[in-house]
């Protein structure tokens, strides 16, 4: 959340995250907050987002 001239605003900041690894990523997010009871598995598609495989050489 930032204030923007006097109005507090939330803006979404886009990441980018790099992982290299031999295996599939999973295609699911576990979700826990202190303000609920138990974890919530989701499909990443449901929060549009998902893997995308970069070949890069070094």
């Amino acid at each position: 959340m930032f204030e923007v001239k006097g109005d507090k605003k939330i803006i979404p900041i886009p990441v980018i995250v790099a992982v290299e690894t031999k295996w599939p990523l999973p295609e699911k997010l576990g979700i826990k907050s202190v303000q609920m009871e138990t974890e919530r598995i989701i499909d990443m598609k449901d929060f549009k987002m998902s893997w995308v495989p970069l070949p890069i050489k070094l």
